[in-house]
């Protein structure tokens, strides 16, 4: 009876080595995965929350979506096995279960398991605010775009004040894009279309400023060659003020010999 409760006792022990053996075998992976997990989280939610770069705060959402896209599989992978792994602790005879190293692997798989839940629950937070910011970015942008492309027919339509206007909306909504979702190929992309749009609109104004000051010169001599003098200056006075409005320290030499004239 001794001997063979000797022997029995022998495969207890024997069991509960290979058992140890098999569970520090199956969840030091699982530990390691799980820290580049929170990890790979942590920098998620820095380029999502914003990164300070240049002394200025930029936010990374197209960055951290497929940290966080490849996290949320992995993850639900990991979980499936520590839920195994855990099962079968839990299913061991209970003398086996008796050894204290056992039992801290059992407590080990279960912290694990609460962790790796943890981890999913707080990137599915991240994923759903990531990618709420994409849509608002691209929301923006699109704004953005649609601004621009009216600022333009009111160009076409030599409207310059409803032009700059929509051209001040469209940059505006352009940095509020930049602001949710830094690029610097697409704020250089951005910075250029307004710059050149811009140009355009100043462009647009100088020739209708120009064909305002003509036309005001060729009142005004109308004016000076019937000796209307005081309407005269009035009307060149304001083809003056017209070309400097376009053109500062820049004199106007057919105006100021008019002026000349009159004065």
């Amino acid at each position: 009876m001794n001997r063979t409760s000797a022997w029995e006792q022998e495969i207890i022990a024997a069991q509960r080595e290979l058992y140890l053996a098999s569970a520090s075998q199956q969840i030091q992976p699982l530990i390691v995965q799980l820290q580049g997990f929170e990890d790979s989280l942590t920098a998620a939610e820095a380029d999502l929350q914003g990164v300070e770069e240049d002394l200025v705060l930029r936010r990374f959402p197209q960055r951290a979506l497929p940290i966080l896209e490849r996290t949320e599989t992995e993850s639900a992978t990991a979980e499936a096995a520590l839920t195994e792994h855990l099962a079968f602790l839990q299913s061991l005879p209970a003398d086996v279960m008796e050894d204290e190293r056992l039992q801290a692997e059992l407590l080990q798989a279960e912290q694990q398991l609460q962790r790796v839940q943890a981890a999913r629950v707080r990137v599915a937070s991240l994923l759903e605010q990531t990618r709420q910011a994409i849509q608002l970015a691209d929301n923006a942008t699109a704004e953005g775009r649609l601004l621009l492309q009216q600022a333009r027919q009111a160009l076409s339509r030599r409207d310059v004040d409803r032009a700059r206007a929509l051209l001040t909306q469209a940059d505006n909504r352009f940095i509020d894009a930049l602001e949710i979702r830094y690029d610097n190929e697409t704020r250089q992309n951005f910075a250029g279309l307004v710059a050149t749009l811009g140009e355009e609109i100043l462009q647009t104004q100088t020739i209708l400023v120009v064909e305002q000051v003509r036309e005001r010169i060729t009142q005004g001599r109308a004016l000076f060659q019937r000796d209307d003098f005081f309407a005269a200056e009035q009307l060149l006075q304001e083809a003056q003020d017209l070309w400097d409005s376009v053109n500062p320290g820049q004199a106007n030499a057919e105006i100021r010999n008019w002026l000349g004239l009159i004065r």
